[in-house]
């Protein structure tokens, strides 16, 4: 595929489905992740005692961390600090000042029994409103600060039927 042909050609690019182009490509990246990566570290490790097991993740990387810090409980406490409730896009409202190591996700969010998962990300009245004038053509709503946000609270022992504990 010919991404710069589509970036290039204005009526290309407003026309096409960049979405759905990058969503199968980070899930395609998702799947396809662990594929020969043990058998290339084993290698890897057996030349040097400084092997270093790494993967790359392709597609809409930044989407995929705001989906994490919106649905794990825990990741204002370990992966980023949320700083605005209701900024849109979502990911204006967090601030994060380093990458986590595996070590530290395991520990902190898939083995942390307080980890609570919302099953759902729900559209803000605000968000409903900004896609629909997408939608429309209409590109001077500007987005701004939507308090009709719900919030995860790690410390609330009710659990929704959207969500689930680790």
């Amino acid at each position: 595929m010919d991404i710069l042909g589509k970036v290039d050609d204005e009526e290309v690019f407003k026309n096409f489905d960049w979405s759905t182009f990058f969503y199968t490509r980070l899930l395609n990246s998702l799947k396809t992740i662990p594929q020969g990566k043990k058998e290339a570290y084993e290698l890897k490790s057996a030349k040097s005692s400084k092997a270093v097991a790494y993967y790359n993740i392709k597609g809409y990387v930044l989407a995929f961390q705001v989906w994490a810090y919106e649905i794990l409980s825990t990741a204002s406490e370990h992966l980023a600090t949320k700083n605005s409730k209701g900024s849109i896009p979502r990911i204006l409202r967090w601030n994060f000042t380093q990458a986590p190591s595996y070590k530290m996700l395991q520990k902190n969010i898939f083995d942390n029994k307080n980890t609570i998962v919302q099953a759902k990300l729900k559209l803000s009245t605000q968000e409903k409103a900004f896609m629909e004038s997408r939608i429309r053509g209409d590109d001077k709503m500007e987005m701004e600060d939507d308090e009709s946000m719900p919030d995860i609270d790690s410390s609330d022992n009710t659990t929704p039927n959207d969500t689930t504990n680790n």
